[in-house]
């Protein structure tokens, strides 16, 4: 059985290897924000929320506090698993992100 903390690392993992950064997100008094405030060089920011398991889905305080990024201009994206978050790289090169 995969771990969240397994994606996670993973996830820091390949968003460095594009010369960004993937730091954890707390925001004391906001349960539910997503796990990862992902950054790269051509300052895109996002945010990400892991998950450890296909099946896994937010809870719907996650979903809430997903949507209030969302309505202030912050992508959100949740992955479950290392192949999605190497779908996902793949799309951020797309946006601009260089692997170095």
């Amino acid at each position: 059985m995969r771990r969240e903390k397994t994606v996670e690392n993973y996830l820091t993992a390949q968003v460095e290897k594009l010369g960004g950064a993937c730091e954890k997100h707390t925001n004391p008094g906001h349960r539910g924000d997503p796990d990862r405030l992902v950054s790269f060089p051509n300052k895109y920011r996002c945010m990400v929320e892991t998950k450890w398991a296909e099946d896994a889905t937010p809870e719907d305080h996650q979903l809430r506090r997903h949507e209030w990024w969302r309505k202030r201009g912050m992508d959100v994206f949740v992955l479950k698993s290392k192949p999605a978050v190497d779908v996902w790289i793949f799309s951020m090169i797309g946006r601009g992100a260089e692997r170095v």
